[in-house]
């Protein structure tokens, strides 16, 4: 519900703030003319239209990946099963643990080859940024997760609330 509350709250701040820069472009046309009208407008959409600087070394931060102890290991290039976790379900959104593996025809053993995090529904002023994923091997077929991760809440894009959430359990594959 928080959440919910907190997307209506980001909705009615935007509409004001978009009906404020509207009040504001008529007042700049009327006191300094069309060119400073042109101007303000094109620099409103510029700072709005920045994407994030996106950092290449936090994407390897979002993934757990099997690491072969030999060098010719062909296991990537076999056949993958998936398996999906639902870690919290709340009313606007679900987050979820994927986790990729493969089993061996021979031995039979189950080998976890990539696990990910993702978040499916409505996702408005707020951001789920995974930190930590591990798999560990506790039997045959089960495995131990942990996924850690936060949620940042923001209002017009300024990160306000930060929570920090730990998942941990098991997984039979």
């Amino acid at each position: 519900m928080l959440y919910l509350l907190w997307m209506i709250v980001n909705i009615c701040l935007s509409l004001y703030f978009i009906f404020i820069c509207f009040k504001a472009t008529k007042l700049i046309r009327e006191r300094l003319g069309l060119f400073a009208t042109l101007i303000f407008v094109f620099a409103l959409f510029s700072f709005v239209c920045i994407p994030p600087e996106e950092d290449k070394s936090e994407v390897n931060k979002n993934t757990w990946s099997y690491e072969s102890s030999q060098n010719n290991d062909s296991i990537p290039y076999h056949s993958n099963r998936y398996e999906t976790i639902l870690l919290t379900k709340n009313l606007m959104f679900d987050i979820n643990l994927r986790v990729s593996y493969y089993k061996d025809i021979y031995t039979n053993e189950v080998i976890p080859l990539l696990a990910t995090t993702g978040v499916n529904g409505v996702f408005g002023g707020y951001e789920w940024k995974p930190e930590n994923i591990s798999i560990a091997k506790r039997n045959d077929r089960s495995f131990e997760y942990y996924v850690s991760g936060t949620i940042k809440m923001s209002l017009l894009k300024v990160s306000l609330v930060h929570q920090n959430k730990i998942y941990a359990g098991i997984i039979e594959l």
